[in-house]
């Protein structure tokens, strides 16, 4: 069974039940060099992704994960020959 109501009433009944929605995060993870005196590695592929030989070539890759703790970080391994992941790993910080 559905009913319909308005965005007004809905506001208004969670005021008087004393609910709030949740705010929408403002901020996102940001990765830094550590060190700018560390090299950046070099770009050896040239974006050239076809025709590689299994574990030939690895590609890896980071990102964020939002829950209602906090961000995690996954990164993962991928074969280039083979497409297939090698490893993946999960956690709440990005020490290595």
């Amino acid at each position: 069974m559905s009913v319909k109501v308005s965005l007004n009433r809905v506001a208004k009944s969670m005021r008087e039940a004393g609910l709030q929605g949740k705010t929408a995060r403002k901020t996102r993870p940001q990765t830094t060099q550590s060190d700018p005196s560390h090299a950046v590695a070099p770009n050896l592929l040239n974006r050239n992704f076809k025709g590689h030989q299994r574990h030939q070539v690895w590609l890896t890759d980071i990102t964020y994960i939002q829950t209602d703790e906090g961000y995690l970080v996954l990164a993962g391994v991928m074969n280039l020959g083979s497409r297939e992941i090698v490893s993946m790993a999960m956690a709440d910080h990005m020490r290595t």
